[in-house]
C-alpha cells in the first residue's frame, strides 16, 4: 500500500511546482518543433495513445527536475486530462506500407501502400504537455496531499555504446508504479525495472520503452494473476509493434527482461538473452535461463515450426538473427518467438540486490561472476554508486564490444533479521567457475536448465570499427 509523502517531500514538491510554474505556467504549445518532449513515433493506434502520452510526461518532468513522486503522480493526471479532451481531430488519413501475402519484395518503391486513420503523435504531444502545465499550476494553488510506495530502492544504472556504431539498448525505472498508473493507495507497492537490448535500429526499444509497462497495467488479470499479466504484456506489445513495423516497413527487434517488485514478492518476464540476477546471502542465485537459438529447447520449437539454428560466426535463427524471441522482428515470426518466461519469487529478507543486464554483460561475464565481483568491489570498499559501471567497465576488459547497459537494484528495504544459523539451501545458489550449476529451485517455474549446442571451432570475430563510446551513468537514490 502507498504511505503520505513526508513534510521534506511534500516541501521539495512544492518547491518543484514553484519553480517549474514560474518557468513554464504562461506557456502553451501549438506548434511541435518548440516542443520540449516529444514522441519517437509519428503516428499511433488509438490503443497507443495512453502509452505514448504517459511516457511523454513522465520523460518531460524528469528532464525538467521532478522527483519521481510528483513526475510519476503529474505524468497520470496529466494523461488523464489529455484523454478527456477532444481527440477527434487527431485522427488522419495515413499512407502505409501494404506488403501483399504472396510477395517477398522488400523495395519499398516496389511495395503496395493503403491507407490507415492513425493519430498524430505531435498533435498528442502538445495536448499532453500542456496538460502537465495546467496540472502543475492547479498544484501551485492548491497542492494534494502525495503518496508514495512504502518501499525506498537504492538504484544506480550504466550504459554505454561501446564499439557499436549507435546505441540501441533502452532502460527503465519505476519506482512510483502506483502513482503513474492511478492505482488505488491501498493496493500493493510497486516498483519496476527493465533493460530493452534493441537490435536491427531503435525502433522497437524505443517503442517498448513507452508501452510495455503500460501494457502491463492494462492487462484484466493484473491485479489477479500478474505473472499471467505479464505474459500478456509482451504479446500485446509484440502484436502492437509488429503492425507498426508492417506499416512502416521496420524490421527491428528488442530482446527484453523485465522485474516487477509487488510488495515482497518479485515477478519476472524475459525474451531473449537480456537476464536478471539476484544476490542473496552474498551468493548468486539463478532466477532464468536465457533464451538462445542453440538451447536444446530452443532449437526443437523452431525446428518445428519448419525453421533451423545454424552457426554462421554465432547460432542464428536461419541463419540470420542470434535471438530466438524478442518483441519485433517482423521478418522472423513465428521462428523468433514474442512467447515469454516469467517467474515468480517470494522475497525472504536476506536477499542483496538484483543485476539486471543486456547480453553485452552476461556473454562475457557467466551470472554467477557477476555476483562475485560485486561482492569483491563492495568488501574491498567500493562505493554502491559504482557498482553498475564497474561491471561495464568489467565486461569491456573481459572482451565485450557489444551495447552494455547494466541496472542495479539493491534491496535494503526488504531486508529482515536472518537467523545467523539459517543457511541457504545449496541447491538455490548458482555455481561458479567450472563447478556444475544445479537446477534452481529458488522459485516455482524458473526454467530448467537446458544444455547449450556447443559451437564449431572457428576464426576470431570479425573486427569492429571502434566508435566513440557514449555513456551514461544514473543513480536513483
Amino acid at each position: 500500500m502507498s504511505v503520505e509523502a513526508s513534510d521534506a517531500e511534500h516541501n521539495a514538491a512544492k518547491e518543484f511546482i514553484n519553480m517549474f510554474v514560474e518557468k513554464n505556467g504562461s506557456v502553451v504549445y501549438d506548434d511541435v518543433e518548440s516542443l520540449p518532449k516529444r514522441s519517437s513515433s509519428l503516428h499511433c493506434s488509438k490503443e497507443e495513445i495512453q502509452g505514448e502520452c504517459l511516457f511523454i510526461a513522465l520523460e518531460y518532468l524528469r528532464d525538467s527536475g521532478a522527483s519521481e513522486i510528483v513526475a510519476s503522480t503529474v505524468a497520470h493526471r496529466a494523461t488523464v486530462r489529455a484523454l478527456e479532451s477532444d481527440l477527434s481531430s487527431f485522427e488522419e488519413d495515413v499512407s502505409v506500407f501494404d506488403k501483399r501475402p504472396d510477395s517477398d519484395e522488400e523495395d519499398e518503391s516496389k511495395m503496395d501502400r493503403k491507407v490507415i486513420k492513425a493519430y498524430n503523435c505531435g498533435k498528442l504531444a502538445i495536448t499532453t504537455v500542456n496538460a502537465v502545465h495546467e496540472v502543475c499550476k492547479e498544484w501551485k494553488s492548491n497542492m494534494p496531499k502525495l503518496m508514495k510506495s512504502k518501499y525506498v530502492y537504492e538504484i544506480y544504472m550504466h550504459s554505454e555504446q561501446n564499439t557499436r556504431r549507435r546505441m540501441e539498448d533502452k532502460h527503465i525505472v519505476l519506482t512510483e508504479f502506483n502513482n503513474l498508473c492511478g492505482l488505488d493507495k491501498d493496493f500493493p507497492s510497486q516498483a519496476f525495472f527493465a533493460v530493452y537490448d534493441g537490435h536491427g535500429g531503435i525502433d522497437c526499444a524505443c517503442y517498448t520503452i513507452a508501452h510495455f509497462h503500460n501494457n502491463i497495467a492494462k492487462q484484466k488479470t493484473f491485479s489477479s494473476d500478474l505473472d499471467d499479466a505479464l505474459r500478456k504484456a509482451f504479446l500485446t506489445t509484440d502484436k502492437l509493434f509488429l503492425e507498426k513495423a508492417k506499416n512502416e516497413n521496420l524490421r527491428a527487434g528488442t530482446t527484453s527482461v523485465v522485474a516487477l517488485l509487488r510488495d515482497n514478492t518479485l515477478h519476472i518476464g524475459w525474451l531473449g538473452d537480456s537476464q536478471i540476477s539476484m544476490c542473496k546471502q552474498g551468493r548468486a542465485v539463478k532466477l532464468m535461463e536465457p533464451h538462445k537459438p542453440n538451447r536444446k529447447d530452443e532449437r526443437q520449437r523452431i525446428e518445428e515450426l519448419g525453421g533451423c539454428v545454424i552457426w554462421i560466426g554465432d547460432w542464428r535463427v536461419n541463419g540470420n538473427i542470434a535471438v530466438s524471441r524478442s518483441i519485433g522482428d517482423k521478418d522472423h515470426k513465428p521462428y523468433v518467438s514474442a512467447d515469454p518466461d516469467t517467474l515468480e519469487f517470494d522475497l525472504e529478507g536476506d536477499e542483496e540486490y538484483l543485476i539486471l543486464g543486456c547480453d553485452g554483460l552476461w556473454d562475457t561475464i557467466q551470472p554467477p561472476n557477476v555476483i562475485e565481483m560485486v561482492q569483491e568491489h563492495l568488501a574491498g570498499g567500493g562505493a554502491r554508486s559504482q557498482v553498475a559501471k564497474f561491471l561495464v567497465e568489467r565486461a569491456i576488459a573481459h572482451g565485450s564490444t557489444d551495447n552494455i547497459t547494466v541496472v542495479v537494484v539493491f534491496l535494503d528495504c526488504h531486508r529482515t533479521e536472518k537467523d545467523p544459523e539459517t543457511s541457504m539451501d545449496v541447491g538455490e545458489v548458482e555455481g561458479t567457475g567450472d563447478e556444475k550449476v544445479p537446477e534452481t529451485p529458488a522459485a516455482e517455474g524458473t526454467a530448467k536448465e537446458t544444455g547449450d549446442e556447443k559451437a564449431p571451432e572457428t576464426a576470431a570475430a570479425e573486427g569492429a570499427t571502434k566508435e566513440t563510446g557514449d555513456e551514461k551513468t544514473e543513480a536513483v537514490p
